[in-house]
């Protein structure tokens, strides 16, 4: 379940990159409310992902957009470390 789910929120995190749109704002909020459904990997497949789009483009969408991007990225680097200490998930 969780890899499914984890490959779902990595190609939504894909798609929205770069959208001027309110799912700039929706999937990170989703992913964020269902986190313990997300391997560990997958986060780190969404960060890489992310500065990615950055390094290529500047920012991401608009300033409300990159603002949100740039959140998210926090976000998940604390979850990642989170884990990391807690050694509360599979890495898998």
């Amino acid at each position: 379940m969780n890899d499914d789910f984890s490959e779902l929120a990595m190609c939504a995190v894909r798609y929205a990159l770069g959208r001027m749109t309110y799912v700039s704002f929706s999937v990170p909020n989703a992913i964020m409310k269902y986190k313990w459904s997300v391997t560990t990997k997958a986060f780190h497949v969404m960060l890489r992902d992310i500065r990615e789009y950055r390094e290529v483009h500047g920012k991401i969408g608009m300033d409300c957009d990159n603002e949100s991007w740039r959140n998210f990225e926090q976000w998940i680097e604390q979850e990642i470390k989170l884990r990391e200490n807690n050694n509360t998930t599979k890495v898998s």
